[in-house]
Parts: structure tokens; sequence; C-alpha cells
């Protein structure tokens, strides 16, 4: 469950991540876990705002559920480049508090569409079909762990920083949510229907607590219900972990085979996707990017799969055996896929390394995963940087609304694809990334000693 600290910038964990990826794929260290999700396609009904009227967004509780969910097709499209919101935002706020909590403030902000949004998540209960509802219960939990999470932090104020404090609210907010969560897990442990499943394993794992029908969702039945999907094996290789893998070799050799033959590779954790457009808020900018941003909420709390088992399983004397090795290199290749992620590259590298490629090969791969990683870490100071202006506050809020879609796009088209695409218009060269990286890899080192 996140706590205040979950408000640093995006690109900030991203770039936290790859620093400890690219220490790991640079190391011989071969116990270290690494993780990833993908998702099938791009929606686009997120992706437009749909009003030309120029008053305020803030009166959004005048209009009925049924008028905010119902064709509107005379409103014009608009998109969230367009500044209301933002510049509503950088006129009203603190600039030097903006700054530094850009993103709880702006969250603040579109809270003032959720009285609408919780009526209309209501009528979606009331008439939907079971995706539909377990996305509105989705998006109902989250609005549900934003109020406990505001409530909690008025009591106590200085919360961040202090570990008891922050179990404390994980807690409250996990429990202020609890309802929806079960009534998710409990529609799909009686489902078929693996997007379903996958939304209720999606809701239920990231918990620190598992009660009532979260304790019967786990990844083998999410796999028994989608074999095909290669996401599923992963998850699957992470409860064998967890389960202590020197007794379960035969279900490893399984999971292997499956995850070697999957078709794609679907992590399902854009709740949004199920909602058809008569539940859109067509006419009101401020409750379509309040949507946005909760189901972006919800995207970022999914579980991540891990990577050890399948490492430890593709590697030594067990490549030995041919099948075993052919499956391996199956593997290997499902994780260059077109639609994969930076993750998955780095991984495959590392697998290909176990599997004797030839070292040119995987050094070309992680010298092009230490300049992807640079990149973001360069990105990440001019960001800092724009935000000692008004303009740059502006963008770094339009940012900050695009930033569901933006995500969705590069994870449906490949995230390590669009980053090298990126890497080709970017104005440092691939060999200063890299050289970059190398130098923030011996400052890290050297702090650990």
């Amino acid at each position: 469950m996140k706590s205040p600290k979950r408000y640093k910038k995006l690109w900030f964990l991203f770039v936290l991540l790859f620093l400890m990826l690219s220490l790991w794929w640079g190391s011989d260290t071969q116990h270290r876990d690494a993780s990833t999700s993908a998702v099938d396609d791009t929606y686009v009904w997120f992706a437009r705002l749909n009003s030309d009227s120029n008053s305020k967004s803030k009166s959004v509780t005048s209009a009925s559920p049924a008028q905010k969910f119902t064709d509107a097709s005379s409103t014009k499209t608009r998109s969230h480049d367009e500044p209301d919101i933002c510049s509503d935002i950088v006129k009203t706020s603190d600039h030097g508090r903006l700054a530094k909590d850009m993103e709880p403030i702006l969250e603040r902000y579109l809270r003032q569409a959720d009285p609408a949004i919780e009526q209309a998540l209501m009528q979606i209960l009331q008439t939907g079909d079971p995706r539909q509802k377990g996305s509105a219960l989705a998006l109902q939990a989250e609005i549900q762990e934003s109020k406990a999470r505001d409530r909690f932090l008025d009591l106590h104020p200085n919360c961040e920083n202090n570990e008891d404090c922050e179990a404390q609210l994980s807690m409250a907010v996990e429990s202020a949510a609890k309802t929806q969560i079960d009534a998710i897990a409990k529609m799909a442990v009686y489902s078929s229907d693996p997007k379903l499943y996958a939304m209720a394993y999606n809701a239920c794992k990231p918990l620190a607590a598992q009660r009532g029908f979260c304790t019967q969702i786990n990844a083998t039945q999410w796999a028994s219900r989608d074999p095909e999907n290669g996401t599923t094996w992963m998850h699957v290789f992470q409860e064998l972990s967890r389960a202590g893998a020197a007794e379960n070799q035969s279900m490893i050799a399984n999971a292997l085979y499956k995850l070697s033959k999957a078709k794609r590779f679907d992590a399902y954790i854009d709740v949004s996707s199920y909602l058809s457009e008569q539940f859109m808020p067509k006419e009101d900018t401020l409750a379509q990017a309040r949507m946005q941003n909760l189901a972006w909420q919800v995207l970022i709390k999914s579980p991540l799969p891990h990577y050890s088992l399948i490492i430890n399983a593709c590697k030594g004397n067990l490549l030995d055996d041919g099948n075993r090795r052919q499956m391996c290199e199956e593997i290997t290749q499902q994780l260059l896929r077109q639609d994969g992620s930076i993750i998955d590259f780095g991984i495959a590298r590392k697998m290909g390394e176990n599997l004797g490629w030839d070292k040119t090969t995987t050094q070309v791969m992680q010298e092009e995963i230490l300049a992807i990683n640079a990149m973001l870490r360069d990105r990440a100071k001019k960001t800092e940087l724009q935000l000692k202006s008004q303009e740059g506050m502006l963008l770094a809020c339009r940012e900050h609304l695009n930033q569901f879609n933006q995500g969705i796009k590069m994870m449906s088209e490949g995230e390590y694809k669009q980053y090298r695409l990126e890497l080709d218009q970017y104005p440092l060269s691939r060999a200063e990334l890299v050289h970059i990286s190398r130098e923030a890899q011996k400052a890290a080192q050297a702090s650990k000693n």
C-alpha cells in the first residue's frame, strides 16, 4: 500500500529501478529478482477530454449520472494538453509547494469530481456486466483509499519518514477498500473469465494481509483460465518460489514449458478498458481527468512477476538437458518480443549469458540498457529544472495528467522498442549515456562500502 512517499515523481521511480537493475545486470549475482508486466491493447477512451466549455470544472455534481454517462456525440473532443485544469492549479497554488508536491496537489484538485464519479460507478454496479462491475469496484476502492489516506494524514500530519506511522497508514488504507476488493475476488472465484480473475489477482496480491475471498485467489487458478498467457506463468513461478523450489521441480518444468509456448503476454492492468463509452463523463473535463488518475493509481499497484526462479531454472548444469535448454532458449526469445518491457530485455540478456550467447551480443545489450537508464536520469534532472518556472510547472502538470495514456501506450507498443526509438533522437549519444550510467554504478557501489 502506498505511503505519502508514493508521490515521488514517476521518472525517479523509473530511474531508481533501472539503476538497481543495471547494477544487477552488471554483476555476477545469481539470486536477485526482477519483474515486468505488459498489456495487450491501447485504449483510446481515456485519451479524450470531451468539452468545449470555458466554465470552471469544479461544479462537477450538477449533472446526474445518467447525463454524465450517456451518449454525448454533440460534444467536442479536447485533449489533456489544453491547460484549463493545470493553469488553474498553477494560478491558485503556492509555487514552492507545487514544485515539491505536484502529484498530491493535482490529485487533491481532481478529487472534486469524486461525488459525480461515485454516483456513476454505482450505476455501473447496477447495470454493467461482470468486467464492468469489477472495474467499478476497483475504481471505488481507490476512491475509498484516497479518503482514508486523507483522514489519517489530517490526524497525523507528520507521518512521512515515521515507519510506525506509515505502517498504521497502510493498514487504514487497506481496510477502507476491503469491501470492494473482496467483492472483486468473490466474482472472480466463481467465474471462468481470465480477465476478471486477473483483475482480482491484481487487486488482492499487493495487500499486506490476504483475507476473505482474496485468500482463494492465486496465479495457478489464473493460469488455468488463461493457459496461453505468458504473464500468468510468470506469476506462477513467483508462487512456486515462495513455496520452495526444491519441492516443486515437476511444477517448475511444466511452468517453463507453458511459458516457452505462450502466445501472448497480457497483464490486464488497465481496468478502464472494460468501461464502455456510455459510462464516461463526456462533458466534464475534471471527471475525465480524475477517472484517468484513478485508473493510473490502480495500474501502478498491480503486482509484478519475479524472474529469479526462471533464471535459476535456466543456468548451469540444468542446461545439459537438451529439452531444458530448448525451453530456456524459447523463453529468452519470448522476452525479446516486440511488445516486451525494458526489464524483459534485461532479463533476456542475463539468460542469454547463461545460455552461452556470444559475449559481444550480450555486451551490446547491456550497453543499450545502460543508455536508457542514463536517458531517464537525464530527463529526471530536466524535470526538476523545469519546475523552477511557471511554464515548466504547467508542462509538468500536463505530463502528470497524461501519464496513464503514456504508460498504456508505452506498454502496448513495446517499452523497450519505444525507448530505443527515443534514444535515436536524444541529444546525447549512446556512448555518452553509457558513460553516465557507469559512473552512477560506481558511485552507488562506493556508497555501499
